[in-house]
């Protein structure tokens, strides 16, 4: 059985992508979507959530973080995503995460296959992304965290 690869969202790279893999039916482009509508394309069972390595200038602006990283938290969907930059701060390989070496194809290519042939770690990292997610990262753990930092300042 061959599976597709769909790409959701759009960016500097899509072109080139499109180019790239033209000749593969297999490979589908969505474009550019409506948050409130990813839900809705996703499939819990077969879907992964890969996040795109930065360019240099992005690294050099955010540290490879982007809003994109925290969507994908919030899926509950297993991720891969690059080992570089800030991302670490957030992401750990085979606890929230699979990472892969982004100046390396091979390290992709493996990335995928693990989580492909292994239910137990893709459902584990999912979970794992998703509470993380609810634990550190949404209005209402900010704002707690906040008001924790803001009442140790005034004792």
């Amino acid at each position: 059985h061959q599976g597709e690869l769909h790409f959701f969202g759009g960016g500097i790279l899509e072109e080139f992508l499109k180019k790239m893999t033209s000749k593969d039916s297999r490979i589908i482009f969505h474009g550019h979507y409506r948050r409130i509508s990813i839900g809705k394309l996703l499939n819990r069972d077969t879907d992964i959530l890969i996040l795109p390595p930065k360019l240099k200038t992005d690294m050099h602006r955010s540290g490879g973080l982007s809003t994109k990283l925290f969507e994908y938290l919030s899926l509950k969907l297993p991720i891969i995503a690059p080992d570089m930059g800030e991302i670490n701060t957030i992401l750990k390989d085979k606890h929230n995460s699979l990472l892969y070496n982004p100046e390396d194809e091979e390290s992709v290519v493996n990335t995928f296959e693990l989580l492909i042939s292994q239910p137990k770690i893709r459902k584990k990292i999912a979970k794992k992304a998703y509470c993380d997610f609810v634990e550190n990262y949404t209005w209402r753990a900010r704002m707690d965290s906040l008001i924790q930092v803001l009442s140790c300042a005034q004792k």
